[in-house]
């Protein structure tokens, strides 16, 4: 059961040594990449999930790319800001 009052960061992907940075904050951390995101086209409506949840429950995501990525992160950016979601 999660904390109500706890950030539950979403961070594509993953970054070194982000236990360390977020130790003393009050943060749930899930890190994942790219590949593992599922993206939904169904009904005029697009989806994005990761393990079948959809990305736009998390409190915020953390999103980096590479120039290889940039297109997929470009992506899920646009996504998020549909909902509002930092």
């Amino acid at each position: 059961m999660h904390d109500n009052n706890k950030i539950d960061l979403l961070i594509l992907p993953p970054v070194e040594n982000i236990q360390d940075i977020t130790k003393n904050m009050n943060v749930n951390v899930t890190t994942s990449y790219y590949s593992n995101l599922e993206f939904i086209f169904k009904d005029n409506e697009v989806s994005i999930l990761y393990k079948g949840r959809d990305i736009n429950t998390f409190s915020a995501v953390w999103l980096s790319s590479h120039w290889s990525s940039r297109e997929l992160a470009t992506a899920v950016k646009q996504y998020l800001d549909f909902y509002n979601i930092p």
